[in-house]
């Protein structure tokens, strides 16, 4: 165990270093989309004529609730520390999250749409996160599919979860 640890810190380090970029090149190329690791969900994500997708209020509190959940474990995650029960509570707080925003969100169709696109690969992460060989790899996808998500939705001010 001691040694995976180490092994896993450098992974997400790594992944998080390659996550901001990685997921643009995914978007603009679909050469690559295969090689992102950001699921198939977010790889069949397009833009509306160009544009991004609106959001509305409920959408907007919910990612950021999202993005502020994975910020506050990713020094335990990075460190290796983050327990198995540690990663089903994220879990269990995502998915709370992401319940809120479909009671609650009210997009037009086409929207909402991609939207479910983007949940999809959220709950896909969490899951991930219960798993014993997934939990870093959960949080990854998770990661990284919010950065997807800022990429094509209107969100003021949306800003990656490592900044």
């Amino acid at each position: 165990m001691n040694v995976q640890k180490p092994l896993l810190s450098a992974l997400l380090a790594a992944s998080l270093m390659c996550a901001t970029a990685g997921v643009g090149l995914a978007a603009a190329s679909p050469s690559h989309q295969g090689h992102a690791g950001t699921g198939a969900a977010i790889a069949e994500l397009t833009l509306n004529d160009g544009q991004k997708w609106p959001s509305d209020t409920a959408l907007r509190e919910g990612m950021t609730g999202i993005r502020a959940i994975l910020r506050a474990s990713l020094s335990q995650i990075h460190g290796g520390s983050f327990s198995a029960a540690e990663y089903a509570a994220l879990a269990d707080r995502v998915e709370s999250q992401v319940n809120g925003v479909v009671r609650n969100c009210r997009l037009p169709p086409e929207a909402d749409a991609q939207l479910h696109l983007v949940i999809s690969d959220i709950l896909d992460g969490a899951e991930m996160m219960r798993n014993d060989n997934g939990r870093v790899e959960g949080a990854i996808k998770l990661m990284r599919t919010l950065h997807a998500y800022g990429d094509y939705f209107d969100h003021p001010d949306w800003h990656t979860v490592a900044n």
